[in-house]
């Protein structure tokens, strides 16, 4: 599997590092900042569901108490929706009956939902070995794909239903996130961590990488074992956003096959990977990174997974 780690560096960092969004009434369009922490960020949405969304509000002033990491997922990926992809997003997690939590529109009919959910720096660490606070030194880490595969798995049933393409944002400020849910990260919970198999002794055979598909996040193998199929196709696409008040990262996941697509042109600048051929024909997964215009602008396909 290619790894993609410069380009992905340079493509994937830092759409917005604190965007600040708010309403110039001369102008009368959304304007937006870098120079604010997200501190700065969750005052502007609460000031916003304050004036506009009151019940909206009240749940977004609990949910502040109760989980400031939460919080800051929400108020961040609200901001890039409304000043960076310009989508018009609303709340719509009605209090008391739930929901994905903001709709978003884009032209005159088109609409997606999405959801954010938020990893605790705390539950990171403990899955990576990666101290959520900057220590001196270092030591072994390992990649926290099962965590981010659990939380799309849970995740997947809230998102179905919806008429339009449904997107799941998984948000972390902790200090190793930027790698964590960089391209690594996203390559691993797409098609699972891979594993390097060594022929027989003696066979003379080639050395190959390969995969389980144990947590894969979007397909895994048939009932009969011999056919690779989707799976949670009621989740369109996943971003991954590392949160930090410097510079936020932003890269997604397609899914194959979902039960409704994500147009990618509404996240400009976004490198999204997918599937480079589906169905997977004789077991062989290439995987390539899209930005913007899957037709138009593409990374040269991965090596092949087996």
């Amino acid at each position: 599997m290619r790894r993609n780690t410069l380009w992905g560096a340079l493509v994937g960092a830092g759409l917005v590092g604190g965007a600040l969004w708010y309403w110039r009434r001369k102008r009368r369009i959304s304007s937006w900042t870098l120079d604010n922490t997200l501190d700065d960020v969750v005052q502007a949405h609460a000031e916003y569901l304050r004036r506009t969304h009151h019940a909206y509000h009240q749940k977004f002033a609990t949910l502040l108490m109760a989980d400031r990491e939460a919080a800051f997922g929400e108020a961040v990926v609200y901001s890039l929706l409304k000043t960076y992809f310009r989508a018009r997003p609303e709340p719509a997690d009605v209090p008391g009956k739930g929901g994905a939590d903001f709709i978003c529109h884009k032209g005159s009919a088109e609409e997606f939902v999405v959801e954010v959910t938020s990893l605790k720096p705390e539950a990171v660490a403990a899955q990576s070995n990666i101290p959520s606070a900057i220590e001196n030194g270092g030591s072994a880490f390992k990649m926290t794909t099962g965590q981010l595969f659990s939380t799309v798995r849970g995740k997947a049933d809230q998102l179905s239903g919806y008429p339009g393409a449904r997107i799941l944002a998984i948000t972390s400020t902790h200090q190793a996130s930027s790698f964590l849910l960089g391209t690594t990260g996203a390559e691993f919970l797409l098609t699972s961590e891979p594993m390097i198999r060594f022929p027989a002794t003696g066979s003379g055979g080639p050395v190959t990488v390969t995969t389980n598909l144990k947590r894969s996040v979007f397909f895994g193998p048939g009932p009969s074992g011999n056919q690779i199929v989707a799976r949670r196709q009621s989740v369109s696409a996943v971003l991954l956003i590392a949160l930090d008040d410097l510079r936020s990262s932003v890269l997604g996941l397609l899914h194959p096959e979902p039960a409704r697509k994500l147009n990618v042109e509404h996240f400009r600048d976004v490198p999204f990977l997918r599937l480079a051929e589906w169905p997977i024909v004789d077991g062989r997964i290439r995987t390539e990174w899209v930005i913007s215009s899957p037709e138009s602008k593409s990374f040269p396909h991965a090596p092949a997974i087996r």
